[in-house]
C-alpha cells in the first residue's frame, strides 16, 4: 500500500486534475486510480503525504495555488488536494458489529472521541486529548462523526441503540474507500444495500495493483 497526492478544482473533476510527480511538478492525470510508480511521487504513509502538502509551495501551470480552501486566497487559484490510497493487496481485516459494540462500550466519555477505520480495516476509537491524537484522526480510510464528551455516546453506560446505523454507515464508507482510494468521512447511511450485500461486495472487490 502506498499513497499519492492529487489536485483538482472541484469535486466534479476529481478524474480530470493533476498528480504530483517525483520531480516536484504536477502533471495532468485523467484517472486518480491509476499510478505510475516510476514517475509519480510515492509516499509510504498517509501522514507523510499530508505533511508534504502543508510544507511545500504548490505551483500548477506556472501558477501558485492555494490548497487550504481558505476564504482569503489573494491572487492564487484554489485547488482541492487529496491523498489517494493505492493498494497492492486486500485489507487485513473486515469490521464486524460485535467488535464495534465492544469498542464503543470501552470508550472514555470524559473526552471527545473520533471513530475511524484505519487503512488495514481495523476500527479505532481515538480520544482527542492532545495534538498527537488530532493528528491520528486526520489519517484514516474512513472517519465517522466525533462523539462529544459527556453525551453518553461511548463508555460502559452508553445506549447503543444507534449501533446499527453506525455499523452500516461505516460499511458503506469502507466500500467507497476501497473502490476509490479516497479517505471518506461519513455521518449518515444511504441504505441502498443490506449489511450482507455490502460485505459480499467488499469480499468480491478486485483490488487493482495500481
Amino acid at each position: 500500500m502506498f499513497f499519492t497526492i492529487e489536485a483538482y478544482k472541484d469535486l466534479t473533476q476529481e478524474c480530470m486534475g493533476y498528480r504530483l510527480n517525483k520531480d516536484g511538478n504536477w502533471y495532468p492525470q485523467k484517472c486518480f486510480g491509476k499510478c505510475n510508480t516510476e514517475l509519480d511521487m510515492i509516499f509510504e504513509k498517509h501522514e507523510e503525504a499530508r505533511s508534504w502538502i502543508k510544507e511545500h509551495e504548490m505551483i500548477i501551470n506556472k501558477t501558485n495555488i492555494d490548497a487550504t480552501l481558505s476564504n482569503s486566497i489573494d491572487a492564487k487559484e484554489v485547488y482541492i488536494c487529496e491523498v489517494m490510497t493505492h493498494r497492492l493487496t486486500k485489507p487485513e481485516h473486515q469490521l464486524t458489529k460485535p467488535e464495534l459494540i465492544n469498542m464503543i462500550l470501552h470508550g472514555d466519555d470524559r473526552f471527545n472521541n473520533s471513530l475511524i477505520i484505519d487503512f488495514n480495516g481495523y476500527p479505532r476509537l481515538i480520544k482527542c486529548i492532545n495534538s498527537d491524537d488530532i493528528r491520528l484522526t486526520q489519517n484514516y480510510a474512513v472517519r465517522y462523526e466525533t462523539f462529544n464528551a459527556g453525551k453518553g455516546d461511548v463508555g460502559s453506560s452508553s445506549n447503543i441503540y444507534y449501533i446499527d446505523q453506525i455499523y452500516v454507515s461505516l460499511l458503506e464508507a469502507w466500500l467507497e474507500h476501497l473502490k476509490t482510494g479516497r479517505s471518506i468521512y461519513t455521518d449518515y447511511t444511504e441504505n441502498k444495500l443490506s449489511n450482507d450485500e455490502i460485505i459480499n461486495t467488499i469480499n468480491k472487490l478486485h483490488i487493482a495493483i495500481f
